[in-house]
């Protein structure tokens, strides 16, 4: 479905965009509203329903590109009527691997190589796809922002609501004709397991401040906390998040705070990561939005 059926458009802002050949360049401001609302303002001009955001190396919020960078997707969803719209938000990452081919730098989405139209045999390529496998895998989403401030380090996380099945919707009550609603989305690569996959820190293996929120050993209704959310994402995923996959059971991961099967849970996901930074040349998070059926 693309943005020309929808009842909405999508955009972004910024002076300049990184993808802006697929975004249409709107007024320097924009003025389609009552009043001014955004400056610096692309949109998708009625082409097309995506958004796409690309990170590479040393280029994201002045971090490295890899295990334990971070960033924030934010958007505009733009009514093309007044009253109550909800749309839907998927969201993915791209591999993309870059080569060269008589001396002409070549990039292409890791899924469309091929030992003809690279230079790269067939072996590489598996490598690849099974590094972008694992991409799919290692990036997290999240709707909102933790606690990093709290003066008692150990009550620290970085983010709440965990986006764990990739799709999330929105509503907006009372939208209005061309004024753009503001959608904010985080995202992290973790950068080691214990950040994901521990309830709390009581074993001491957890280096660094969790993803979401700590919870105690005996916490009731935990599947359904933050922390149980992702507890059953790496369950659920074990075969885009652990190298050792098939050697790793849903007890294995709920037994994470014993030094052995830590040890086995991390060196799997710390394999992945490995895999990741030689196959990978940069990513892109793809943003679909659609109308809710």
């Amino acid at each position: 479905m693309t943005a020309t059926d929808a009842p909405f458009e999508i955009g972004v802002v910024g002076t300049t965009v990184r993808n802006n050949t697929e975004l249409g360049k709107a007024d320097n401001q924009y003025k389609d509203g009552d009043n001014t609302q955004i400056v610096g303002y692309y949109v998708t001009d009625g082409l097309d329903s995506k958004i796409k955001i690309r990170y590479t190396p040393s280029q994201v919020d002045n971090e490295d590109f890899g295990p334990g960078s971070s960033g924030v997707l934010s958007f505009y969803v733009i009514p093309k009527q007044d009253g109550n719209l909800t749309v839907k938000i998927d969201l993915g990452s791209i591999g993309y691997r870059e080569y060269d081919v008589n001396n002409t730098k070549t990039i292409k989405p890791i899924s469309e190589l091929t030992t003809t139209n690279s230079s790269f045999t067939q072996d590489e390529i598996n490598q690849f796809n099974n590094a972008n496998s694992f991409l799919q895998g290692h990036i997290f989403f999240f709707e909102n922002l933790g606690d990093t401030t709290n003066a008692d380090e150990t009550l620290r996380y970085y983010y709440r609501n965990p986006i764990t099945s990739r799709t999330i919707n929105k509503t907006f009550l009372n939208a209005r004709k061309d004024v753009p609603q503001l959608v904010t989305i985080y995202w992290m690569w973790a950068n080691t397991l214990g950040q994901i996959a521990l309830k709390n820190n009581n074993s001491g293996f957890r280096n660094g401040y969790p993803l979401v929120q700590d919870v105690a050993d005996d916490v009731a209704n935990f599947s359904s906390t933050d922390k149980g959310k992702m507890v059953q994402y790496l369950k659920n995923n074990k075969s885009i998040i652990f190298n050792n996959a098939s050697s790793i059971s849903d007890a294995d991961i709920d037994d994470a705070s014993t030094k052995a099967t830590f040890s086995k849970l991390s060196t799997g996901y710390n394999e992945a990561d490995f895999l990741m930074g030689f196959g990978l040349s940069y990513f892109m998070i793809e943003i679909s939005v659609d109308t809710v059926s």
